[in-house]
């Protein structure tokens, strides 16, 4: 353990989390929906784990009643759940999307009818600013709702891009000994504060 550990501190972690980056990138890229769908297979097992878990906690309780009742069908819900995730990885970012898509559809036409009520406000001259992004919120939302796995293959794309540039970003500071810099750079103030109290 401690070989493991000294190996880890010894290399540069901007090195590592760079390539990583850009491995995920790459995959996102050239490969669509495997990271994604992979992600969400990964919580479709965590959930179906946590609702064993609960199974076997309500079982050895061995109680009757209504809370080991509503206990057991929760998990068995649970257990429901992350099946699905499991089986269908893509169906559940649809779900995803599409219920994303609702929730900023009903706060985007909550925000106009606020803006509606409100409409004395012309004085205030950011007033327009709330419009636009209302309106933006509602045509994503519908956007969302409407095409789920275009959204999904945007949403791809995006975290791609973010991916590529922080890989590119690490993989610059590693080479420029980014790597436990601040540490350097304390050293170095350090030095010199040793080096002018000697002067002194």
């Amino acid at each position: 353990m401690k070989k493991i550990k000294a190996f880890w501190d010894k290399l540069n972690k901007n090195l590592v989390w760079g390539v990583l980056c850009l491995v995920a990138a790459t995959l996102l890229f050239f490969v669509p929906s495997v990271i994604l769908h992979t992600l969400i297979k990964i919580a479709g097992a965590i959930v179906m784990a946590v609702a064993i878990i609960r199974f076997v906690y309500v079982l050895k309780l061995g109680e009757g009643g209504p809370v080991a009742t509503v206990s057991a069908l929760n998990a068995a819900l649970l257990l429901a759940v992350g099946l699905i995730m499991l089986i269908m990885p893509g169906g559940t970012l649809r779900i995803i999307f599409s219920a994303l898509g609702i929730y900023l559809l009903v706060n985007a036409i909550l925000e106009i009818v606020r803006l509606t009520m409100h409409s004395n406000r012309t004085h205030d001259a950011v007033w327009w600013i709330d419009v636009i992004f209302t309106v933006a919120v509602f045509v994503l939302g519908l956007w969302l709702l409407l095409s789920p796995a275009e959204a999904g293959r945007v949403t791809e794309i995006v975290a791609g891009v973010s991916l590529t540039v922080k890989g590119v970003e690490l993989l610059i500071s590693a080479h420029n000994g980014g790597s436990g810099g601040k540490k350097s750079r304390t050293s170095d103030i350090e030095t010199d504060f040793i080096d002018k109290s000697h002067e002194l």
